[in-house]
């Protein structure tokens, strides 16, 4: 049995308005499967040990990556690009993160030129509006709606930042989003906000990565961005050093065989 989410302690079940004996028949619908299964799989720490909480025999395969996404991955970029690829919600939207480029744009020579916000994906409004109360950004954003995935790994070469938005909820500490695996694959700096506590926060440390950055840490997504604005003037945006072998798809199903030999 292979869990890429929670079940019976899924956020999103709250927003059902279940009634008692319907999550009383997840949880037990949950426990049989763990229960009866010969192997567990998650993607994640964290939900490995909810999940063996409840009474599973489970061992952690996560995302990761494939050698089609490294085409580019060395190219130095021709503007100060901030990408985010994917979804992008009110409950993600990283409004301190607007709030600092809008000041940067006043207090570096050249910052304004040279920076690109780019958006791919289906954008909230909410988001949009946000983005825009800031004069100083509006021409600066690049929404590129939907893209494929040959189009998305050309978006990665050509940009100097990649963001990444962690649900911005308590529960959100297990999550692993699969696109941060082939963030890491590209060696540039990876923006990333979310709790300090969390699986992703541990995953990019252990990688080379800066940790996570929490919503409302100004000072610090500040220090992130005119750091790595200044390596992109100084032609050198790669990261030293990144341990991600590991993630690729080709280890990771190394590992699957070894739960399959085991059973």
């Amino acid at each position: 049995a292979d869990f890429r989410d929670p079940w019976s302690k899924w956020d999103v079940l709250d927003q059902l308005q279940l009634t008692r004996r319907s999550r009383r028949s997840h949880e037990k619908l949950e426990r049989q499967v763990l229960t009866h299964a010969d192997q567990v799989l998650t993607v994640s720490p964290s939900l490995q040990e909810s999940l063996t909480g409840l009474g599973g025999k489970v061992k952690v395969i996560t995302n990761g990556y494939d050698e089609d996404v490294l085409a580019g991955s060395g190219k130095m970029p021709a503007r100060f690009r901030i990408a985010h690829i994917g979804l992008l919600n009110e409950g993600r939207n990283p409004e301190v993160l607007w709030q600092v480029l809008a000041g940067l744009t006043a207090e570096l020579p050249g910052f304004a030129a040279d920076l690109e916000i780019f958006l791919s994906g289906t954008i909230e409004e909410p988001v949009l509006d946000s983005l825009n109360s800031f004069p100083a950004l509006s021409g600066c954003l690049t929404n590129a709606g939907y893209l494929s995935h040959d189009e998305v790994v050309a978006a990665y070469a050509g940009s100097a930042v990649l963001l990444l938005l962690i649900n911005n909820t308590d529960n959100a500490r297990w999550i692993l989003p699969g696109k941060m695996f082939e963030y890491m694959a590209q060696r540039k700096p990876i923006l990333a906000f979310g709790a300090r506590q969390s699986d992703a926060s541990a995953v990019l440390a252990d990688a080379g990565y800066a940790s996570c950055i929490t919503y409302d840490d100004k000072d610090t997504t500040k220090e992130f961005i005119k750091k790595a604005y200044q390596d992109f003037k100084n032609g050198n945006i790669l990261q030293e050093d990144v341990n991600i072998g590991k993630y690729h798809r080709q280890q990771l199903t190394k590992s699957l065989a070894a739960c399959l030999d085991q059973l």
